[in-house]
Order: structure tokens, then C-alpha cells, then sequence
């Protein structure tokens, strides 16, 4: 094995090691509402219904055709469900198995146009950025939406901007394209053309948009998506209508945009770039002092030069330059950017204009022989004290034996994995150094503080933000009652108590029925438990119920039997 792959081992080793705890903590925290616990039910559903055809939400009135969103993720989550039972960790296991299509999609790409350093280095890039490797653990279609994407552009970049000339590219990069479009509609494309577009305009290049072989991409795209639209439009009509104009034309121009399921987030214009800066975290400071020390003149020749550069810096910014002007937006919108802006901080990471900076500094450089400051055996020992001191605030914090579970798992797994890492990176100190080992050691840094994150915030967002505890307890005080305990809620945008009564497989202790509680009803004592948020509890709610427990924004609520 030669100096350069040895050098790699431990790059390799962070990669692995954080998807690894990225798996584990899959169950935790307690879905988020209202979007994890929406998009979870909303697949509970289909199971349950045999419906796959039309997702349905529970709402006020009843379960309801959910006419938002086109049906890709809640199959990927209902199948999940069908494969390995109800629970937190396979609503979540969609979202991480397309944040691996997504590495794997950075690597291959990185690979050919770059080489293996550049490779590795965006890999390890894309895993510990922020928002990534945080929302690779969500119920969210965005992660799926951005493996779609990703894996459209690859084979697209191929036939357009390297001009390979397999026919075979563009058909493969249609049927990711609808796949896409199944999942959160025409944004797909928009996202998938528009960095070819922009490329185009930069480098003053359209040619590729006259190819012969558009035809074939058309056909496989539109056997692909349009036949559920068709369907679904049959099965609910006026769903077409609501879907192209509320759900993707007024939800960018208006403030109220007629949803039906919730309310927009509305942000000042040009709030994704601050967005961006925060998803891409700790990259784009990486990203912003690779640009100042190699020189703004030297990254426009760079550009200038390398088409390929130019075409994976106008990915990187196509999310956030589209939602530059919108203000109905979402954090989780800017995702589709991180694997293009991964890849190019590597470039700049890697390229000869990278070693220009000092005197005598050469691409071959990255595998020398000095030692770094600090060693990397340092920043394992430091990191492993941190992440065991996360592991023990997340023990203090949490109080089901479920949530505590973790704890278990946690430190035996943690104690292992680092001390292999300190005796590899130990055997690698000498022939590793200079700014390969400096992006590695930030790699390894971040994907340890976002573990630690993700320990200590789990507790803390199970009781802030959802209403899982509660319906856990419910279940445990009627574990010994005959009849079905019923449990009234008031809060509509909300669906963590729908998904948690509504899971099989004894996700929780016993049976419990859920419904929604009209405030004209309280007097009635329909119900045994009501639940309801603080700052939405009805004033005449405790002449009828007495609060027993409280979680969080949560509070519990049990039936005041009525006077004989």
C-alpha cells in the first residue's frame, strides 16, 4: 500500500464512523413535529389503509387526502414500515439510505473529474457539514429530494459537460429526475437544469441544449412520473390544480398562499444565503479562507479554465440562488447545494492552484513526511472526552428506559471506535501532515461535535417537540383498563400523538384512541385525556379536566369524573 492510501485510511475511518453513529441515533430523538410526525403518518397510513395510491394526513375533520406533496418518500417510508415494523429509527432510515446515495454519488463524480484526493476529501466534506449529516437522520423529503438530484446531475454532467458519449446518460439521469419529481414536484427539475444553465451562461455555452437525444430522457421521464399525477388527479380531483398552483407557484409569491395542511415560513429576501452559511458549517469558513489565501484572481482563472470547476460551483449556489428572492422558505431547502459546494471547497482543496500559495508547496506535498500541530491522536483523545461527556448529559436528561437505551449502546461503542482510531492515526502521524491532514482533522472535529449535538439535543427536542412522551405515559396508566383509553387534542398542525397512538407493532404499552377535541365539546367530558400545548389550553379546560403531567410545551390533562 503506498503512502497516498494509507494517508486515506483515516479520512475513510471518520466517514464511516460518523454514518455508523449517524445509524444508531436513528431513534432518537422522538419524531419532530409538525414535520417528521406528518410525513411518518402519513405513511402510517398507507399501511394501514392499503391505500397507495393517495397519501392521507389525520386532520380535524378526519384522515384526509394529502394533496401536498407528490407520494415518493411516504412510499419509501411505508415501505420501510412493511419491511421492519413502525418505530422512529424506520421512519427515518429513507432519509439516511439517500444520504449514502448522495456520498456515494459526491465520490464517483469527485472521482473521475478530480481523482481519489479530491474524492475522499469531498466525501468527508459533504458527511460533516451540518445541516447533512444532522437531517440524514430526519423523516424529511428534502434528504430524498437531494439524493434524486444528485443522482440526475451525475450522469447529466457526464453527457454535457464532459461530453461522454454514452447515449445511455441522459435516460438514466430522467428516470432520477422523475424520481425527483415524484418527490416534491417541478422544483426537481428546476433544481436539477438550472446549474447547467447557469454554467451555460458563464462558460457562453448552450449547444448541449440542442443533443439529439432528448427524446429518449423525455419518454423515460414522463413514463416515469406522469402516471400517478394522472391517477391521483382521477382519484381527487381539482389535486392538479392545488398542487402546481398552490404548492409551487403562490407558496413562492405570496405570504398566504391557500396551504392547507399548515403555514409558510416567511423570511426576508435573500435569507438563504445566511442559510447557506449555516448549513454548510464548518465548510464555508473553510470554503471562504481556501478563496482569500489561493486569491480571488486565481479562482476566477480557475473557473476560467476549468469548466468542470465552473459547472460544480453553479450546483453548489443553485438552491440558494433560487431562493434568493422567495419568501416562503425553508432551511431545508438550501440542502440540494451542499453536495456541489462539497465537492468544490475539495477542489480548492486539492487543485494546482492550491499549492501556488507558498513557495515550493506542490501537489505532492499533501503526502509528506512531517508531523502535524496539533496530532491527530490529540484531537481523538480531546474528541473522546467530549463525546463521553455528551453521552452522560444525554443520560441526565433523558427519562424513558426507552430514550436511556442509547445510553448503553453509546459508550462501549464510543470507547471502541475511538481507540481503534487513536492506535490508526497513531501509525499514520508520520506521512501525514500539511493541508490534506489540517481538512481531515476539521472533518474529524466536525463530525464529532455534531454527534455530541445530536446526543445532547435528542432529550431536550423528544420533550420541546413532540407529544411522544405523553402518549407513552397515557399508555402506561391504562395498561391494566379494559376499554380503549380516548384521548382529545386541540392542536391541528400537529401530529406526533396521531403517529405514536396510531403505530403498530406495540409501539406503545397498550391500544389508545386519538381524536380531535372541538373546544364547544369540553363540557361533554367526551374523553378521558386531553392534551393540548400550554399557550392553546382553553380557559374553561380545567373546570372539566386536571392536569396530571407536563412535557415540555405539553400538557396532560385527565377526565374530572362528572358529579353524581
Amino acid at each position: 500500500m503506498t503512502p497516498a492510501h494509507r494517508t486515506f485510511l483515516l479520512p475513510w475511518f471518520i466517514i464511516v464512523a460518523a454514518l455508523f453513529c449517524r445509524l444508531l441515533m436513528l431513534e432518537h430523538p422522538n419524531l419532530v413535529d409538525p414535520t417528521e410526525a406528518r410525513y411518518a403518518s402519513i405513511a402510517q397510513e398507507m399501511v394501514r389503509s392499503g391505500d397507495w395510491l393517495t397519501p392521507q394526513i389525520p386532520m380535524p375533520e378526519g384522515v384526509v387526502p394529502y394533496l401536498g406533496k407528490p407520494p415518493l418518500h411516504f412510499w419509501l417510508t411505508a415501505a420501510s414500515f412493511e419491511v421492519f415494523g413502525m418505530d422512529t429509527w424506520t421512519a427515518r432510515l429513507p432519509s439516511f439510505l439517500a444520504a449514502l446515495l448522495i456520498i456515494g454519488v459526491v465520490f464517483q463524480l469527485a472521482r473521475r473529474a478530480y481523482g481519489e484526493t479530491t474524492a475522499i476529501l469531498a466525501t468527508l466534506i459533504t458527511c460533516s457539514a451540518a445541516m447533512f449529516f444532522l437531517v440524514s437522520g430526519t423523516s424529511v423529503l428534502d434528504m430524498t429530494l437531494t439524493a434524486m438530484v444528485t443522482a440526475a446531475i451525475f450522469p447529466m454532467y457526464l453527457r454535457i459537460v464532459e461530453q461522454r458519449p454514452q447515449h445511455w446518460l441522459l435516460p438514466v439521469a430522467a428516470f432520477f429526475g422523475a424520481l425527483g419529481f415524484l418527490t416534491k414536484g417541478p422544483i426537481a427539475l428546476v433544481l436539477i437544469f438550472l446549474p447547467f444553465f447557469l454554467w451555460g451562461a458563464f462558460s457562453r455555452n448552450f449547444s448541449w441544449i440542442r443533443l439529439p437525444s432528448w427524446v429518449l430522457p423525455a419518454i423515460v421521464f414522463i413514463i416515469t412520473a406522469v402516471p400517478w399525477f394522472i391517477l391521483s388527479e382521477q382519484a381527487n380531483p381539482g389535486f392538479l390544480k392545488y398542487f402546481v398552483w398552490n404548492e409551487n407557484i403562490a407558496r413562492y409569491l405570496f405570504k398566504s398562499y391557500g396551504d392547507l395542511y399548515g403555514s409558510g415560513h416567511v423570511y426576508p429576501r435573500g435569507t438563504s444565503w445566511v442559510m447557506l452559511f449555516v448549513a454548510f458549517l464548518p465548510w464555508t469558513v473553510v470554503l471562504a479562507w481556501r478563496i482569500k489565501a489561493i486569491g480571488l484572481a486565481k479562482t476566477r482563472a480557475l473557473l476560467r479554465s476549468d469548466s468542470r470547476a465552473l459547472f460544480i460551483l453553479c450546483w453548489g449556489i443553485t438552491a440558494t440562488f433560487f431562493f434568493t428572492f422567495v419568501r416562503q422558505l425553508h432551511a431545508l431547502y438550501i440542502l440540494p447545494s451542499i453536495p456541489g459546494l462539497a465537492i468544490f471547497t475539495a477542489i480548492l482543496c486539492t487543485s494546482p492552484a492550491a499549492s501556488e500559495e507558498r513557495p515550493g508547496n506542490s501537489p505532492a506535498d499533501h503526502f509528506g513526511h512531517a508531523r502535524p500541530r496539533p496530532r491527530a491522536s490529540t484531537w481523538l483523545a480531546l474528541i473522546f472526552t467530549i463525546l463521553l461527556a455528551s453521552s452522560f448529559i444525554f443520560a441526565a436528561q433523558s427519562k424513558l428506559s426507552e430514550v436511556l437505551s442509547l445510553q448503553s449502546a453509546v459508550i462501549p461503542i464510543t470507547l471502541l471506535v475511538l481507540s481503534a482510531g487513536y492506535l490508526i492515526s497513531r501509525r499514520l502521524e508520520r506521512a501525514y501532515f500539511g493541508l490534506f491532514s489540517l481538512i481531515t482533522q476539521i472533518g474529524l472535529a466536525s463530525s464529532c461535535v455534531l454527534i455530541c449535538a445530536a446526543l445532547v439535543a435528542a432529550p431536550f427536542l423528544s420533550r420541546q417537540r413532540s407529544a411522544e412522551i405523553l402518549m407513552h405515559r397515557i399508555a402506561q396508566l391504562e395498561l391494566g383498563a379494559s376499554a380503549i383509553p380516548s384521548v382529545g387534542v386541540f392542536t391541528q398542525n400537529s401530529y406526533s400523538h396521531y403517529w405514536s397512538a396510531r403505530a403498530t407493532d406495540g409501539y406503545l404499552e397498550r391500544e389508545v384512541s386519538v381524536s380531535y377535541l372541538p373546544p364547544t365539546k369540553i363540557a361533554e367530558r367526551p374523553v378521558d385525556y386531553v392534551l393540548v400545548k400550554k399557550k392553546q389550553e382553553p380557559a374553561e379546560l380545567r373546570s372539566h379536566y386536571m392536569p396530571i403531567e407536563v412535557s415540555g410545551p405539553w400538557q396532560l390533562f385527565k377526565r374530572i369524573p362528572a358529579p353524581e
